[in-house]
């Protein structure tokens, strides 16, 4: 005799995994939390990834402007040009902003 909507799993597990040493009758519940919790798991694995993505990426373009300003290039600009009239450069503020 069945539960309406519900369906059950056979699991076989090893004689020393954990959830043994919960009390009997609460296994169940625990199982099914650990089972309820893995989905979650996955979604936030996956926005994880996505981050790390984003950051891998920011990374390269801050290396990338830092060399253009350890060449003494101004932001926004081409390697090797420079501003008239500074010895650095004038910063270009939305060059830089424009670069994220």
């Amino acid at each position: 005799m069945g539960r309406k909507g519900l369906r059950r799993l056979e699991l076989w597990l090893p004689d020393n995994h954990f959830i043994w040493a919960a009390p009997p009758g609460y296994r169940a519940a625990l199982a099914r939390s650990y089972l309820n919790l893995a989905p979650l798991l996955e979604a936030q694995s996956e926005m994880l990834r996505e981050a790390l993505s984003r950051l891998a990426r920011l990374e390269e373009k801050l290396a990338a402007l830092e060399a253009r300003m350890e060449a003494g290039g101004a932001l926004g600009q081409a390697p090797g040009q420079r501003q008239q009239g500074e010895p650095g450069g004038r910063f270009d503020a939305a060059g830089f902003f424009g670069m994220f």
